[in-house]
């Protein structure tokens, strides 16, 4: 759950659209309710698909600053408990930046959350252009031209050997110029593979 008019909460209402376009049923945003036990919940997004009962955790990162491992650990346990809790035979995890490998890594401790990234977000939506562009705009109005893209590859850089800066640089001002949107979505995969090609090699 997010705050009324924050980023975060925009996108639940985003991913639930996306939710009604694919042809999920009962779609809801922030439902709340109690178990037979007497916990209390709230679910960011529920749905019915196929006929079964689904829920969403929706989270707002930074598009280019993707969070930690054990950051995103701490979200997939929180949709799989929500499953859990509501007896729900489907979750999801919608969140607002690319998936990075460690990420990747970090999923297979919970098989039964679908992951929706960003990309996944614009590949569900692309039969909707104006869904669509409401995912352009929202991730070209969250994300600052000032914002540096590199900010993620940098700290890992600062956690192994010093490395020449003018390799890093570049790498990093390539990214600088990829604006977010499914147009850019190869040129971003190329650069990210060039940074972590860059990160082994010179670890």
């Amino acid at each position: 759950m997010h705050d009324i008019n924050s980023n975060g909460e925009y996108l639940e209402r985003l991913v639930a659209e996306i939710f009604r376009a694919l042809g999920y049923e009962d779609v809801r945003n922030n439902p709340r309710g109690m178990t037979a036990l007497g916990r209390h919940y709230e679910i960011d997004v529920s749905f019915i698909r196929d006929g079964e009962v689904g829920v969403a955790e929706v989270k707002h990162y930074r598009y280019l600053s993707p969070p930690t491992p054990s950051l995103f650990l701490k979200a997939l346990r929180q949709a799989d408990s929500v499953r859990e809790l509501v007896g729900a035979r489907v979750a999801i995890l919608a969140f607002s930046c690319p998936l990075t490998p460690s990420l990747a890594e970090a999923a297979k401790a919970f098989p039964l959350v679908e992951i929706w990234d960003a990309a996944e977000l614009f590949r569900r939506a692309a039969g909707f252009p104006g869904l669509t562009r409401k995912l352009e705009h929202f991730f070209e109005a969250t994300t600052s031209p000032y914002t540096k893209p590199a900010l993620a590859l940098e700290t890992g850089l600062s956690e192994t050997k010093e490395m020449p800066q003018k390799t890093g640089r570049r790498l990093a001002d390539t990214l600088l110029g990829i604006r977010p949107g499914r147009n850019m979505a190869a040129a971003f995969e190329d650069a990210c593979i060039a940074a972590l090609k860059y990160l082994f090699e010179s670890d």
